[in-house]
């Protein structure tokens, strides 16, 4: 059902994993759930790099490649619940550098001068 946009932040912080499944584009709310600590899931390698999830594949998950989608959820459903928690701090870390408002300002600026 409908959630009112106040409780967004902490359906996503709840829920730990988010599937993103329009394809060649980046989705709002994908961004906002990766900001939120969830682990974002999708076949689009390019949204998933965009967010940051790239890094959380290939550092903390030894992964060479984001494995296909399937795979992606199963392997997060397996980990420790406390990697898990890490994992959530370090996408809404990554994914907060890449999209905020302040620091997409700067990246338009730099490129604009």
């Amino acid at each position: 059902g409908e959630i009112p946009y106040s409780r967004v932040a902490k359906v996503f912080q709840e829920s730990g994993i988010y599937y993103f499944g329009s394809p060649n584009t980046l989705d709002k709310a994908a961004i906002q759930a990766a900001m939120c600590g969830s682990m974002v899931i999708s076949d689009d390698r390019v949204a998933l790099e965009s967010i940051g999830m790239k890094e959380i594949w290939n550092l903390h998950l030894d992964e060479r490649e984001i494995p296909p989608l399937v795979d992606q959820l199963t392997i997060l459903l397996e980990i420790d619940p406390n990697k898990f928690l890490k994992l959530q701090e370090q996408i809404a870390n990554e994914s907060r550098l890449r999209h905020s408002t302040s620091n997409l300002i700067s990246k338009i600026l730099q490129t604009a001068g």
